[in-house]
């Protein structure tokens, strides 16, 4: 038996496939837990951060928001805010450009940006943690169902 990949799954596929699209300034992975070494950078790495439902009102729907992190990530210079820059610009306006993922979702958007070092010893890292808020509606039974566009 097969499981369909709910909508959640398909919002980050769609965002992975933004960020990986021809010209984007990096490589980018999908929810990848394995050590990135100076080699690997500069990297994208797109993953789910937090998925909420809220069920005021619906009667079949549940209202989904999907919390989905691309960190953009460089090796730690003196000036790392400048290499960071065009890769968090790039998914920004990759992001920005299609609102519905594509015809996926009501709306996705980016809600902030963190900044953080990571030691490595040898070389640091500095990470760029862009948030995308995903919202539609799903059914309350099955979250391979997209009660937005009718999926």
């Amino acid at each position: 038996m097969s499981i369909n990949p709910s909508v959640g799954l398909k919002a980050l596929r769609a965002l992975y496939a933004l960020v990986t699209a021809t010209g984007s300034p990096a490589p980018a992975i999908r929810t990848d837990t394995t050590e990135y070494t100076e080699e690997r950078l500069p990297a994208y790495n797109v993953f789910r951060a937090k998925d909420k439902f809220s069920y005021e009102g619906a009667f079949r729907a549940a209202g989904a928001t999907f919390d989905v992190t691309i960190r953009a990530m460089v090796k730690a210079t003196a000036q790392a805010d400048e290499v960071v820059d065009p890769l968090v610009v790039w998914a920004w306006q990759q992001v920005m450009a299609d609102g519905t993922l594509g015809g996926i979702v009501q709306d996705a958007k980016i809600t902030a940006v963190e900044y953080q070092y990571v030691t490595k010893g040898d070389y640091d890292q500095l990470a760029a943690d862009i948030t995308v808020e995903i919202t539609v509606d799903v059914s309350r039974s099955d979250p391979t169902q997209n009660l937005t566009f009718g999926e």
